[in-house]
């Protein structure tokens, strides 16, 4: 009876580890909360050109944000796994306007982090550092002619953390906090307003390993 329950209980453990087994592509998909930092003020609107104050201008921050990601993992034949990810991300949107005019200010990137993982039975501790092309596209009412409001776009450095638990060997799902590192974006001068700003991103994600 004891040899049994020796058995019994070394093949549950079995079936509970996640520890990597071999080198694995996967796709993430994940969505959230996205905010941008460093953003101006809403009343500010009216120092753009062209844009003459007719009532309070005001700030509208849609803070939903979303990221599709493809990856590889190198096994290293231990509880810690290495790789690379590149995604799409949206980053969310924030938008001004007065009876005068409006803009819609939509923020994306296209990533490529470096990747570690450490595993704790099913448990995954993920860290994440690179490179984001932040991109800014503007949709403009009443000011399409003006410098201030054009596309632009800048690698900036980007870092995640998070944790995630396996479902099983091919499914994983947590939460992951990215950074990208921007700058002030104002409305006071030509040319501020299409700067990048910071974005902090939370996402709920799931990991699927081919």
């Amino acid at each position: 009876m004891k040899k049994m329950i020796q058995i019994l209980a070394l093949s549950a453990m079995s079936l509970c580890t996640c520890a990597y087994a071999d080198n694995q592509f996967y796709i993430g998909l994940g969505a959230g909360y996205a905010g941008a930092e460093d953003m101006p003020q809403g009343d500010t609107f009216a120092n753009v050109d062209g844009v003459t104050s007719q009532g309070d201008s005001s700030e509208t921050a849609s803070n939903y944000g979303g990221r599709i990601a493809v990856g590889y993992l190198w096994d290293t034949q231990t509880d810690f796994a290495y790789g690379l990810e590149t995604a799409a991300a949206y980053y969310g949107v924030t938008k001004y306007s007065n009876d005068a005019a409006s803009v819609e200010m939509n923020y994306y990137g296209l990533e490529l982090l470096g990747v570690g993982e450490l595993s704790f039975d099913k448990l995954r501790l993920i860290g994440k550092a690179g490179i984001s092309d932040e991109q800014f596209h503007p949709t403009k009412k009443n000011i399409e002619n003006n410098p201030n409001f054009t596309s632009s776009q800048q690698v900036l450095p980007e870092v995640g953390a998070g944790l995630a638990y396996s479902f099983t060997q091919d499914l994983q799902v947590g939460i992951t906090y990215y950074h990208t590192f921007g700058t002030q974006v104002s409305f006071n001068s030509d040319g501020d307003a299409t700067k990048l700003p910071s974005v902090d991103l939370v996402l709920l994600e799931m990991a699927y390993f081919l």
